[in-house]
């Protein structure tokens, strides 16, 4: 059993508001996340919608551990796999097969557990031709199916993804849309992004931020209404 349970949790910043002297001159207080209460919990596919600084990345990041709550509390229950970008810890210089066993290491695989997810990755991704050459090489269409088919063989119970998540639906490995293999084989995936067309196909709740509060939370046709709405005002 996976969950999630958020109460009462805010993150506040202090932000430069004039070029006085000293530590605190010039500076005001902005809430990123205000008062955010919910439980996510087995089965639920939660889409997180709102618009630009709305909060949804800080709520990412909470969720995620990167980022300590000002006030209230976090509780994950689950072992995490967390996406805020793809790209990060991977070696431009570095050959494919290297990126590939770095990413092992950073994942916490070792000894013989490096090699299986190697193999994994090798069999999936299907770019054999390349498999020694320099990342930096790749087409931009091929580093994204070696990416993903590194973040799709570390499996965890929950998935957390950002605003990039949209080119995993336009990435199929084994002839599977990638973003559907992964929120399918995961106990709660959290997805955020602009785009209401994948929110509609791959999740089943749907919270909608605005300024920092949770403005919906509910089905996912009647948030993406509310969300359309929101933006009308």
């Amino acid at each position: 059993m996976s969950s999630i349970v958020l109460d009462s949790v805010s993150v506040e910043f202090l932000l430069k508001n004039d070029s006085r002297i000293g530590f605190m001159a010039g500076k005001k207080p902005f809430k990123a996340l205000d008062n955010i209460s919910f439980k996510f919990s087995d089965g639920d596919q939660v889409g997180i919608l709102g618009h630009n600084g709305a909060g949804k990345t800080t709520l990412l990041r909470v969720i995620s551990g990167v980022l300590p709550a000002t006030s209230g509390s976090v509780a994950v229950d689950g072992s995490l796999q967390v996406a805020l970008s793809l790209s990060t810890g991977l070696l431009n210089q570095a050959s494919c097969l290297e990126n590939i066993t770095l990413r092992a290491y950073q994942y916490g695989f070792k000894g013989e557990g490096v090699s299986e997810y190697v193999n994994k990755v090798r069999a999936l991704v299907d770019l054999e031709e390349f498999i020694y050459q320099p990342l930096k090489t790749l087409s931009n269409g091929m580093r994204s199916r070696l990416m993903i088919a590194m973040f799709l063989m570390k499996k965890k119970s929950i998935v957390v993804l950002d605003e990039w998540v949209g080119v995993l639906d336009r990435v199929q490995l084994d002839g599977v849309t990638s973003l559907y293999r992964l929120i399918d084989s995961s106990d709660i995936a959290i997805v955020a992004s602009h785009n209401t067309g994948f929110i509609r196909k791959y999740c089943n709740r749907c919270l909608v931020l605005d300024s920092g509060r949770i403005a919906y939370d509910g089905e996912t046709e009647l948030a993406i209404r509310f969300y359309n709405d929101l933006n009308k005002s």
